[in-house]
């Protein structure tokens, strides 16, 4: 469990450290874009490591990056509304959501 847990820390790190902190250039674009008060960036920031966790749970941080990387260059900010542009991200999000299909023993619905 050690081993394991130094792993994920080591692949965390690696999205921290690896080209400048990530998860903190999301939230300093979502939060520069709708201009955040104080519990805004608190609830941002909240969701933004929401999503890397939920990532590092299925072991698929490595390509959770390239997608926050290009929703870097590619977000839109209108009217101080932040909105990732799927569309341009499509493939770096559709490796993600491989991923975490791949990973996943969850079984889609219905559910009764």
């Amino acid at each position: 469990m050690k081993t394991a847990s130094l792993g994920l820390l080591a692949l965390l790190g690696t999205l921290a450290l690896g080209c400048g902190d990530l998860a903190g250039d999301r939230v300093e674009a979502i939060c520069d874009c709708e201009n955040c008060g104080d519990r805004e960036l608190e609830e941002i920031q909240i969701r933004v490591q929401a999503d890397l966790d939920i990532a590092a749970t299925y072991d698929c941080v490595e390509v959770l990056g390239p997608y926050w990387e290009c929703q870097l260059n590619e977000h839109e900010c209108r009217d101080g509304d932040y909105d990732d542009d799927d569309e341009a991200c499509n493939n770096e999000l559709g490796q993600y959501y491989e991923c975490i299909d791949g990973k996943s023993t969850r079984e889609p619905g219905p559910y009764n």
